[in-house]
């Protein structure tokens, strides 16, 4: 393993914090028998060994940059997180904030006024674009329990809801367990800003239920209607 260590560079002489080190090292990416996320990055810190693992190599080579870039720096991390003292910081702020705010808009709903809003102005194909490829987000958007529905029963009652046409009607019995989870534990739009639940968005727009690799063009087209849907949510504030 040792051949794959990056020690810390241009680290400084000096003390850090109490539950920090700058005794930090950094490891190559490896691939490991994972079908969701694949390729794992380790690194060390203060002895304490933490890993990620990420959907592609290019998300595990930009994290792996970033952790790098703060070891240039000269961060010291958190032992405990492994993270870089900056983004603990940042995280520490941005929950501070959230506890202050007002609740955030949940996906489902924001999804449901989006696609309302475009649906008498849209072609039929460009609305099963757009409920294609949110309904794929949506896998990734909603809180994961014992009882959670499955994946393709999720994606039918977040197809289904949407409709317009559907609005304050009762989902179809087969439905209505899915459709009460999506509604109930789906997440606030904001969660997109944590790395995790993105890296599964990523992946939902990659792959089919049964993980084989999506088709380019689906990923395409899943890619833009969830670009085009975060462009109206950054607008709406």
């Amino acid at each position: 393993m040792s051949t794959n260590e990056d020690a810390s560079p241009l680290r400084p002489h000096g003390e850090a914090k109490p539950g920090y080190s700058l005794d930090v090292r950094l490891w190559k990416v490896t691939k490991v028998d994972r079908k969701a996320r694949p390729y794992q990055l380790r690194w060390v810190v203060g002895g304490k060994v933490s890993s990620a693992t990420l959907a592609t190599s290019a998300l595990a080579e930009s994290r792996r940059s970033e952790l790098r870039q703060a070891m240039r720096r000269g961060e010291a991390f958190e032992i405990a997180s492994g993270q870089p003292e900056s983004e603990v910081r940042a995280a520490e702020e941005a929950a501070a904030n959230a506890a202050e705010a007002k609740p955030s808009l949940r996906w489902f709903e924001f999804c449901r006024k989006y696609i309302a809003g475009r649906w008498r102005m849209s072609a039929a194909k460009t609305r099963e674009g757009i409920a294609d490829g949110l309904a794929a987000v949506a896998l990734a958007m909603v809180k994961r329990g014992e009882n959670t529905p499955e994946d393709k029963d999720l994606r039918l009652a977040f197809r289904w809801a949407v409709v317009p046409a559907n609005a304050g009607h009762e989902p179809p019995a087969e439905l209505k367990t899915a459709y009460e989870w999506l509604t109930t534990e789906d997440r606030p739009v904001g969660d997109l800003l944590d790395a995790e639940v993105f890296e599964d968005v990523l992946y939902r727009l990659s792959y089919r239920l049964n993980g084989t690799l999506a088709a380019g063009e689906t990923h395409k087209r899943r890619r833009r209607a969830l670009n085009t849907a975060l462009e109206h949510a950054v607008a709406a504030k």
